[in-house]
């Protein structure tokens, strides 16, 4: 969730000899799986991923910036990691607007990506 998070699994990292996983899950769901053998990797993809997870309250664990990181931060990571898996490319850029709530949530956004191989994505 944070910056110092990462660098505490980064060090863990260089003085391991095992391998760092992440835990992106939904690239390895089957009909992920059945989805990418589907589209194949010739031509770049215009991908419209829309999520409605419904409202949660403002008291959520979930928003809690140490524990949840907020929808965000700590579900929207998810749907980019699986772009980039369906277009079989790295992220070239990013950007993203969201609407603010009375209780300065941030849930409602939309994510435009555009990755290196020319596909883009609307989260």
């Amino acid at each position: 969730m944070s910056e110092e998070e990462l660098n505490a699994i980064k060090q863990a990292h260089l003085k391991s000899t095992g391998i760092l996983m992440v835990g992106y899950n939904r690239r390895f769901a089957p009909f992920t799986k059945q989805a990418k053998a589907f589209l194949g990797a010739e031509l770049p993809m215009s991908i419209n991923y829309r999520i409605n997870a419904g409202q949660l309250p403002a008291d959520h664990w979930v928003h809690d910036p140490e524990v949840g990181g907020g929808r965000i931060v700590g579900e929207a990571c998810h749907f980019i990691d699986l772009v980039q898996f369906l277009t079989g490319s790295l992220l070239k850029s990013v950007s993203a607007i969201s609407l603010q709530s009375s209780e300065n949530l941030y849930d409602n956004v939309v994510i435009s990506l555009e990755t290196m191989n020319g596909s883009i994505a609307s989260i």
